[in-house]
């Protein structure tokens, strides 16, 4: 490969990488490029609200909608490791159906003032319909144990138990976003992943005529562990949440 083409992807990779370089994630991933789906499908808004019966003839507002509709809770423990009595956090999980979904962290930690603050998973179409996706960052499993990403600026990865998970791994293939550029998945193995720029007709959906033909391309490897901040959250995503 020439000097000046083996160059020009070095600079790709760093620059996809962006500020993250020399920031990776510090705990061992044995579950890379995965997502863990935190949605709870008892508790989550499967269907449409029937306006007129919550509301009768007023407006309808977030208010009025409220007064016939529960809020569902669901409270996910974060602990220090597998087996632990004692959490550190909390992922809290609020479901107003056919209203919203309201992600928090909660701190548990002894000496310091319990808090709670909104957070955005690290894969979230706000549109539940699709999917949905409303995911968390799969770094490690242990059974039912699953090591995620946390907004904890102490505990950035925490374990919770979670029954019958429900994983997304991202596979050759799939479109992705990864900083500001989008690509397909040629291939992964366990230490990177290669993949190329999108091009038109990786998603050619209802366009007119037929797609065109690929356009000569250079692949490009990611050593996996450059996918990941150093918060360990995982930085590439599905792209076409909602298909075409």
């Amino acid at each position: 490969m020439p000097n000046s083409v083996r160059n020009s992807l070095i600079a790709l990779v760093a620059s996809l990488a962006g500020t993250q370089a020399g920031h990776a994630c510090n705990v061992e991933i044995t579950q890379p490029l995965t997502f863990v789906s935190l949605w709870n499908h008892d508790a989550a808004p499967t269907k449409e609200v029937p306006y007129q019966s919550a509301c009768g003839k007023a407006a309808v507002t977030a208010a009025c909608l409220l007064k016939d509709y529960v809020t569902t809770t669901q409270v996910l423990p974060a602990y220090a490791a597998p087996g632990d009595k004692r959490p550190f956090g909390a992922i809290v999980v609020r479901y107003v159906p056919g209203v919203t979904v309201n992600t928090s962290y909660l701190v548990l930690r002894d000496g310091e003032n319990l808090s709670m603050d909104s957070f955005r998973l690290d894969m979230l179409d706000e549109d539940f319909f699709y999917g949905p996706f409303f995911h968390q960052t799969l770094l490690d499993r242990r059974g039912d144990w699953l090591r995620l990403s946390l907004p904890d600026r102490k505990m950035p990865t925490g374990w919770i138990s979670l029954s019958n998970p429900e994983l997304l791994t991202l596979n050759v293939g799939d479109i992705v976003n990864f900083g500001d550029k989008s690509f397909v998945i040629l291939g992964t193995d366990p230490t990177s992943i290669t993949v190329r720029e999108e091009q038109p007709s990786d998603m050619w959906c209802d366009n007119p005529g037929d797609p065109p033909p690929l356009a000569p391309f250079k692949p490009i490897t990611i050593p996996i562990k450059d996918l990941y901040d150093d918060g360990c959250r995982l930085l590439m995503t599905v792209r076409y949440t909602r298909g075409c």
